[in-house]
């Protein structure tokens, strides 16, 4: 899957029924990625996702979330 090349290895992989989700952390925060299929029997694309901070769980930015979590696999 495309997204651990570019998030690493998922903290969390949760399915249910035709669901699932993909968490990821960095340093600061916490990105959940939400798979549905698009019709049924279709295979599930990300089309929800949610960023929080690691501490307090308040909402965070979900773009620098992204590049967090990117730099954090990348090593930086």
């Amino acid at each position: 899957m495309s997204l651990t090349r570019r998030f690493g290895r998922a903290r969390i992989d949760l399915s249910e029924g035709d669901a699932r989700k993909l968490q990821f952390i960095s340093q600061n925060c916490v990105l959940d990625i939400f798979f549905y299929p698009l019709e049924r029997g279709s295979t599930p694309v990300a089309t929800h996702v949610e960023a929080r901070q690691r501490k307090g769980g308040g909402d965070a930015d979900r773009a620098g979330c992204i590049e967090e979590v990117e730099r954090s696999v990348a090593g930086g």
